[in-house]
C-alpha cells in the first residue's frame, strides 16, 4: 500500500546527485520532515537507485519548496521509484523550472503548482521537454 511523501527545502533541483537530504532514506524513512533540510538548497537524484529508490507503488511524492523547485535531469517516477502508480506534487512558492522531461505511469499523477503561497510571485516554465502522464493525468 502506498503512502505520502513531503519534502520541504529552500529550493530543490531533481537532478542526478543527493545533496542536503538528511532524513530521507528510503524504503525505511521515507519522509523528509519540514526541519530537516529547512532553509537549505537540496538536490535530489531522480535516476534508479537515487534518492527516490524503494518507494511503494501507489505512493505520492510531495516536493515543497519555500523557494523554487528546478527539474534539471529527466524524473521518470516508475524508474525513480522502481514501481509504478506513483504520483508527484511539485510546490513552490515561487518559481517551478521545468528543464528536463517528468513522466509518471499507470494511475500516477502530476501536479504542478507555483506561487503556492498565493503571494503573487511565481510560474511554471517549461522548456521544450514534455510532461507525460498516462491514466493519473496532469494538473498545472
Amino acid at each position: 500500500m502506498g503512502g505520502s511523501l513531503l519534502l520541504d527545502p529552500l529550493n530543490i533541483t531533481l537532478t542526478t546527485a543527493d545533496a542536503n537530504t538528511t532524513g530521507f532514506t528510503p524504503p525505511g524513512d521515507i519522509t523528509e520532515a519540514f526541519a530537516d533540510d529547512a532553509g537549505l538548497n537540496s538536490t535530489f537524484r531522480v535516476n534508479a537507485g537515487g534518492s527516490f529508490a524503494g518507494i511503494t507503488s501507489g505512493s505520492t511524492i510531495t516536493l515543497q519548496a519555500t523557494n523554487d523547485i528546478t527539474v534539471a535531469s529527466a524524473f521518470n517516477v516508475a524508474t525513480a521509484t522502481g514501481t509504478a502508480n506513483n504520483s508527484l506534487v511539485l510546490q513552490a512558492n515561487n518559481n517551478i523550472n521545468v528543464n528536463a522531461a517528468v513522466t509518471a505511469t499507470g494511475t500516477g499523477s502530476i501536479t504542478m503548482n507555483a506561487n503556492a503561497d498565493n503571494l503573487g510571485g511565481g510560474n511554471i516554465v517549461i522548456g521544450a521537454n514534455n510532461i507525460t502522464s498516462q491514466a493519473g493525468g496532469i494538473a498545472l
